[in-house]
């Protein structure tokens, strides 16, 4: 269940276009949960930090 709350979080995170969150969601690409890891790739795209 706490992966799933970090997956969301980076998930939100994207949605929400803030620069600010670029340090947090690369540290996400590192999670053990491939789903966050999943999510935070995805936000980075969205945020245009490939």
């Amino acid at each position: 269940m706490i992966s799933y709350v970090r997956s969301m979080a980076a998930h939100v995170l994207g949605n929400i276009g803030d620069p600010r969150a670029l340090k947090p969601l690369k540290k996400a690409l590192q999670d053990k949960d491939s789903n966050v890891r999943k999510e935070a790739k995805v936000a980075l795209i969205k945020l245009g930090d490939e």
